[in-house]
């Protein structure tokens, strides 16, 4: 029988930050690049120059090919500032791009998010199934 592990947090640490961070700090399957930066222990303005440089030569195709768009965000001192919202497809195109350990991080991340994506169907799947079954109660306890 599977084990429920619902009730525990899973986390991603970064060893050169110190930082240990919730998945659930990662929403329905996006990260911002301010995320990513923490995770690498960088300058979020140095992540968005390296997301920058990298897409730079891209056409709008090649850029709606990425599920990430800029944003902005408000900073501490209230000035808006840059920032990137990157679905699995963008991380994996940052994967290429970053030193060996924080690209072992990000790619933890990535199945970290595709098991909850699939726990996630599961349980709709599940529900749905329940719906059924109750249906099927009702419509049996009206024929008798």
């Amino acid at each position: 029988m599977k084990k429920d592990i619902s009730q525990f947090e899973v986390t991603v640490y970064n060893p050169e930050s110190g930082m240990t961070l919730p998945l659930s700090y990662f929403e329905d399957g996006f990260i911002t690049s301010r995320q990513l930066a923490e995770m690498a222990g960088k300058q979020h303005s140095n992540m968005v120059r390296d997301v920058r440089r990298m897409t730079s030569e891209f056409s709008a195709e090649d850029f709606a090919l990425l599920d990430m768009h800029e944003d902005e965000y408000e900073d501490a001192q209230g000035r808006k500032r840059p920032q990137f919202v990157l679905g699995k497809t963008a991380i994996r195109f940052v994967l290429t791009a970053t030193d060996h350990r924080f690209r072992l991080r990000l790619l933890a991340l990535l199945d970290e998010l595709e098991q909850q994506e699939l726990a996630r169907k599961q349980r709709a799947l599940d529900a749905h199934r329940n719906r059924a079954d109750d249906v099927e109660d009702a419509f049996l306890l009206v024929s008798t």
